[in-house]
């Protein structure tokens, strides 16, 4: 079994944004590489922050149909941590545990 690949919103980001075609080609091909191969994993905390660039902060706003497919086909499969009241009693233990 592959190791699971945490992506930050700013993969994501960098996969949309054609400004600095370097990280974007990094960026895509991490993804694609990890969500053919379903290693690749998201939280709802990056879902929430990629569509407020994508709503909001980005030049180019993603349609009403952008939105649903980009969650649909993409962001959905990929999503595997989410909220919960147990989640954050556990981040608050492993913080006092840890330091």
């Amino acid at each position: 079994m592959s190791a699971k690949v945490f992506f930050d919103t700013n993969i994501l980001v960098y996969a949309r944004d054609d400004r600095d075609p370097r990280k974007q080609r990094i960026a895509s091909r991490l993804l694609t590489q990890h969500g053919t191969s379903r290693t690749g994993i998201i939280s709802y905390q990056v879902v929430q922050e990629l569509f407020n660039v994508l709503l909001v902060k980005a030049s180019h706003k993603i349609s009403p149909i952008e939105r649903r497919n980009c969650w649909r086909l993409f962001l959905r499969p990929l999503l595997f941590v989410h909220s919960s009241t147990i989640l954050f009693s556990e981040a608050i233990r492993i913080r006092s545990d840890t330091g």
